[in-house]
């Protein structure tokens, strides 16, 4: 159904400048109102392009700003009213043949200009793409759909802009959907998790591994037990700790550390001398940050050349370093040492150098002489690890910061101001505040296994679509959540085994938003499930379920844990249930030793539901994790790569 709200439709009007809805808001833009950044499009060439198959593209870029967008327009008899424009903040403007393809299999034409934060630009090159598209086409520019979609990062731009446009897009895709308190405040709590969890990390991998315990508690002392609870409670999707060493890595929490030091340029030091934070507290939390700690000056004994032309400063003595993630490097020179600045570089402890990159100041870097000091420390990053405890946030609706309340709903912690999370969340999105009032058609697309959104935020954005529409929300609104998937599509042939991409599930998830709204035919309904402990529960039955992938399990004697001797010959029952109405089982793949290295099975008599046998003779003693990956289709087509959806069922066997 269209859209009813009323506030809706009274909205639009003609306006010659695109400006906010509401004081300080974002900007409000229409179909035909001018944003002055970008009301110049230069078109650069008109190119006919000959793969991945025939198609019109025209390349321009915005005349004030430079930015570059890209049209690519597929033959008129191949085209059904439509375009796909893909947003992201670091995206470029050229598309992949992969968008392309699935772009045309779909009817749609496809937009795509290069990211920057907020919506402008991408509403500026989907208005210029509908002029261009018109022309090309012979059909009304007003009488285009539009759909926008993006991830992550993506999402923010997505959602600020289907909540503050109207008749640009017809519909949006966000996916693994960030919310105001997902970036940066997620990697806090993953970092102190990681730390502190690390001697204990294979006990976690096993529990929560098919046929594990189920209980990552175990063995874990007073300390660890409660960071896993307030990791868990935080949202990080207790599964996910199968990959332990991603999920507690603090690789992107070591890449925000300098925009922490421009928007909280205190914290530290607060942190390592104030009472009120973990840096001084008398506590086992206190104590293992402090023995973490890395604070050492060395003294610079050269400043050479390496073979690869990078500067290498070599010094006069080079203590033992356990852990070389997320370190500062500051120069001080002189007998009365002064301090000359930060240097940029990483420290290779077996050369026991520190390689200098290209961006270092050449002052600082002509500075450097005998007479200087480094001192080599980590006191952000692991300040930074209970950064979250300071940020709860004022904004109602967040339970997984909860736990960080008295009972009379107060801070337990000194809280930091402002509040970084939603600061970036607005930032990236041009300025929205994601207050749910969608002014147009919505498929969310999240994963259960995200450990950098937390599968939680899209519920709670789902809060606040559900109170902005009200008696509109069903009308409007649709959430899948994606078994065995993470935040990222699988780049790692090696996570294969463990996981599922969801491209196919975005693709399909396009297709049935454009029925929606251009034909009024509902999408499937939204994943059911239940929220305990910030964990979100979906049903083993797919007809509980919903959404659009399949269950799978795979049980040998009903059971997803064997044992059996070496050279016994294993048969495992596979069985897989598509939810009703979404498609039917196209492939199953098998992978005896869960590796990710899957052979294709023979699939003629699979429907919507899918029943077979598999075997595997176990000659060397071990353990085992064999995994099966199904997939559906909506229309059952085998051979189709477009639209498809996929899950795994798992099993652990023991050989002896």
């Amino acid at each position: 159904m269209a859209m009813s709200r009323a506030s809706a439709a009274s909205i639009h009007v003609r306006s010659t400048d695109c400006v906010p809805s509401a004081p300080d808001g974002p900007p409000f833009i229409t179909l035909d109102c001018i944003d002055p950044d970008y009301n110049d499009v230069i078109v650069d060439t008109e190119t006919e392009e000959s793969s991945p198959f025939p198609h019109h593209k025209v390349s321009a870029h915005f005349n004030k700003s430079g930015i570059a967008l890209r049209v690519y327009l597929p033959p008129k008899d191949r085209w059904d009213g439509r375009f796909f424009q893909f947003v992201y903040p670091s995206l470029t403007a050229d598309a992949s043949d992969e968008d392309l393809s699935f772009a045309v299999d779909s009817g749609a034409y496809w937009v795509q200009s290069e990211g920057q934060t907020g919506y402008g630009s991408d509403a500026a090159a989907a208005k210029f793409s509908r002029t261009v598209a018109s022309k090309y086409y012979g059909l009304p520019s007003e009488d285009i759909y539009g759909y926008i979609w993006g991830g992550s990062g993506g999402s923010y731009k997505t959602v600020g802009a289907i909540e503050n446009t109207i008749g640009v897009w017809n519909g949006a895709v966000p996916y693994v959907q960030a919310v105001p308190v997902s970036i940066p405040l997620s990697f806090c709590i993953r970092a102190l998790a990681g730390l502190v969890l690390k001697p204990k990390s294979a006990g976690i991998i096993d529990a929560v591994r098919p046929g594990g315990s189920g209980d990552p508690y175990t063995g874990l002392n007073e300390l660890e037990a409660s960071i896993l609870k307030e990791a868990t409670l935080m949202g990080i999707p207790f599964h996910s700790w199968k990959d332990f060493y991603y999920v507690g890595g603090s690789t992107t929490l070591t890449l925000l550390m300098d925009n922490w030091k421009t928007l909280d340029p205190t914290y530290r030091d607060a942190f390592w001398t104030l009472p009120g934070y973990a840096g001084t507290e008398a506590s086992a939390l206190g104590d293992f940050l402090r023995g973490y700690l890395i604070n050492s000056t060395l003294s610079v004994k050269s400043l050479s050349q390496a073979a690869n032309g990078s500067q290498v400063i070599a010094f006069e003595t080079f203590p033992e370093f356990n852990d070389i993630r997320g370190l500062d490097y500051t120069l001080y020179c002189g007998n009365a040492p002064t301090r000359i600045g930060e240097l940029s570089g990483g420290l290779n402890v077996t050369e026991q150098l520190l390689h200098l990159d290209d961006t270092n100041d050449s002052t600082i870097i002509d500075a450097i002489n005998n007479t200087c000091k480094v001192t080599i420390d980590n006191t952000w990053l692991i300040a930074l690890t209970t950064y979250h405890h300071h940020q709860v946030p004022s904004r109602s609706g967040f339970y997984g910061f909860d736990q960080f309340r008295d009972e009379n709903g107060n801070p337990i912690y000194i809280q930091r101001s402002p509040e970084v999370a939603p600061s970036i969340a607005k930032s990236a999105s041009g300025g929205g505040t994601n207050t749910g009032n969608i002014m147009a058609k919505v498929i969310v697309v999240d994963t259960l296994m995200d450990s950098d959104a937390f599968p939680w935020h899209a519920d709670w954005y789902k809060s606040q679509v559900r109170s902005a529409l009200g008696d509109a929300f069903g009308d409007n609104y649709r959430l899948w959540y994606n078994e065995n998937a993470d935040h990222n599509t699988l780049e790692d042939e090696n996570k294969g085994a463990i996981g599922v991409d969801y491209w196919g599930m975005l693709q399909q998830a396009l297709r049935d938003l454009a029925q929606w709204v251009e034909k009024d035919t509902l999408p499937p309904n939204s994943t059911t499930y239940s929220v305990e402990e910030s964990q979100i529960k979906v049903s083993a039955n797919a007809e509980d379920r919903y959404g659009i992938q399949a269950t799978v399990s795979l049980l040998s004697n009903n059971s997803d844990k064997v044992e059996a001797a070496a050279g016994t010959l294993v048969t495992f029952e596979v069985y897989a249930e598509v939810p009703p109405g979404t498609g039917e089982v196209v492939s199953i793949e098998w992978d005896p030793l869960g590796l990710g290295d899957y052979a294709n099975m023979s699939c003629s008599g699979c429907g919507s539901t899918a029943f077979t046998r598999v075997q595997h003779q176990y000659d060397t003693p071990g353990t085992y994790f064999p995994v099966v990956r199904v997939t559906s289709q909506r229309e059952g087509n085998h051979t189709t790569p477009f639209a498809r959806v996929s899950n795994l069922g798992r099993a652990r066997i023991v050989v002896q």
